[in-house]
């Protein structure tokens, strides 16, 4: 999807979702969310990365599960997103950039959420390699894969491609970039997973 559309959605992207369908989807994977992550050990956390961050529901979930970081970083390719982001989340640091294209060096953040991206993006090994190059060893990547279902359609009406993977693709593509599940969950439009990157990678 080019920027300019997102651009466009961002002006309205509230009130897309301020049905009672969608609200209650998203408060069932806000939930699941946290589930997995208050798996998270709750140690010292430097670097957060929050990749495709929207108008900041992940980070919301972030905040409201006890843990802390000393710096968050919120990426988005759509610049009016980030802005709207910004003033829900002061304390953000906001940066333009594609999922795929970090402006960050090697091994920069303990924790990374890409949570709702990864349907957007038609090279998702791409997209992995890049989110575990700038996750530290041992840090942990939180992201999610939207499943085939009906209620995907409206989606489609806003001019969004989407692109389906089973969990068995995806699981292969962890390990191969040396990604282990810590745990897991599903949503109705939802695969949810916790990740950690193996020091040996």
């Amino acid at each position: 999807m080019s920027e300019f559309l997102w651009n466009v959605q961002a002006r309205f992207y509230e009130a897309l979702r301020a049905n009672p369908i969608s609200e209650k989807i998203l408060q069932e994977e806000n939930c699941a969310l946290m589930q997995l992550l208050r798996k998270i050990p709750n140690t010292s956390i430097g670097k957060l990365l929050d990749v495709g961050a929207g108008e900041g529901n992940a980070l919301s979930v972030w905040n409201r599960s006890g843990l802390r970081c000393s710096e968050i970083y919120a990426v988005d390719y759509s610049e009016k997103m980030l802005q709207r982001l910004q003033k829900k989340i002061p304390v953000a640091k906001v940066v333009r950039a594609h999922a795929t294209q970090l402006p960050f060096a090697d091994d920069t953040f303990e924790v990374i959420l890409c949570v709702g991206v990864s349907e957007y993006v038609q090279n998702i090994a791409l997209l992995l390699k890049e989110l575990a190059r700038v996750l530290v060893q041992k840090g942990f990547l939180l992201i999610t894969a939207s499943t085939r279902s009906w209620l995907n359609v409206p989606r489609y009406l806003y001019l969004h491609p989407l692109f389906f993977r089973k969990e068995s693709e995806l699981l292969t593509l962890f390990e191969e970039r040396k990604l282990a599940v810590l745990a897991k969950s599903k949503t109705r439009l939802q695969m949810q997973f916790l990740l950690q990157k193996d020091a040996a990678a």
